[in-house]
């Protein structure tokens, strides 16, 4: 297990390195800001506008807040959240692709990956290592998004902090069984190829074929933009029950890319 943590540690590292994916990561939280900062101009701009309109002089207390201003305000922050977990999730499948899909294969490609396996690591040591690196940093990620997350949901939303942990998670979720994914393919293909394979390998596409349930995942439990447009949340036992999808899809991908590393010629 050393030599696991170790490798990790070694994949978390050089992403400081990775200009690629740094930029990814920089771009998604400036796009966090920007929804934030457009949410709250344009609830200020509707708010204004209501208050521009003539009205009748009242004597007496003030007249409640109008109903449809506040359904017109909820339905603008709604659509907004939606577009914000829409591109947490899209940022985060694209970071997991990025990730998984070179982590291994650029080294084989390179022949870097000689001077490692010339040490006493063994082949799934080394495997298991750089795809716990790849899942840390799709974890930092999702870290950092969930807090951009929460600000937005207490300043803005409708669901509170359960609503953006919730949000989080399943992105986390669903990232990783995306790049799983991609791992297994870019051990058989090129990683640009692998990446596209991965992003449309999902029995979600064929719904009408029910058969390909059984081989292939769905990436429809993880659909967090619907459930955020909707403002509906999920419950506990829909989330666990996810999760143990999640974990056991990503068990099934990381057995047959050990079966297919064990096998493969490194020149």
């Amino acid at each position: 297990m050393r030599f696991v943590v170790l490798l990790a540690a070694d994949t978390i590292r050089s992403v400081r390195q990775h200009r690629v994916l740094l930029a990814l990561t920089l771009l998604a939280l400036a796009g966090m800001v920007l929804v934030v900062v457009g949410i709250r101009n344009a609830t200020r701009r509707v708010e204004l506008t209501a208050k521009l309109k003539p009205v009748a002089v009242e004597v007496g207390p003030p007249a409640p807040q109008d109903p449809a201003l506040a359904n017109e305000i909820r339905e603008l922050v709604e659509v907004f959240n939606g577009m914000f977990a829409l591109g947490m999730s899209m940022v985060g499948s694209l970071l997991a692709l990025m990730m998984f899909c070179t982590v291994v294969s650029f080294e084989v490609r390179t022949g870097t990956i000689r001077v490692t396996l010339a040490k006493p690591v063994p082949r799934w040591a080394y495997l298991l290592g750089r795809w716990l690196g790849g899942t840390g940093v799709l974890a930092g990620y999702c870290v950092v998004a969930s807090i951009g997350a929460t600000i937005l949901r207490f300043r803005y939303g409708l669901g509170g902090m359960s609503t953006s942990i919730e949000v989080a998670w399943l992105v986390f979720c669903g990232s990783l069984v995306v790049g799983s994914m991609g791992l297994v393919y870019s051990l058989f293909v090129r990683a640009p190829v692998a990446g596209v394979l991965a992003w449309f390998t999902s029995a979600t596409w064929f719904s009408w074929f029910r058969p390909l349930y059984a081989v292939l995942p769905t990436y429809e439990p993880f659909d967090v933009w619907r459930m955020t447009l909707l403002g509906s949340s999920m419950g506990a036992w829909d989330i666990v029950v996810a999760t143990l999808y999640a974990a056991d899809v990503v068990t099934i991908l990381l057995v047959v890319a050990f079966l297919r590393f064990r096998r493969m010629e490194i020149a």
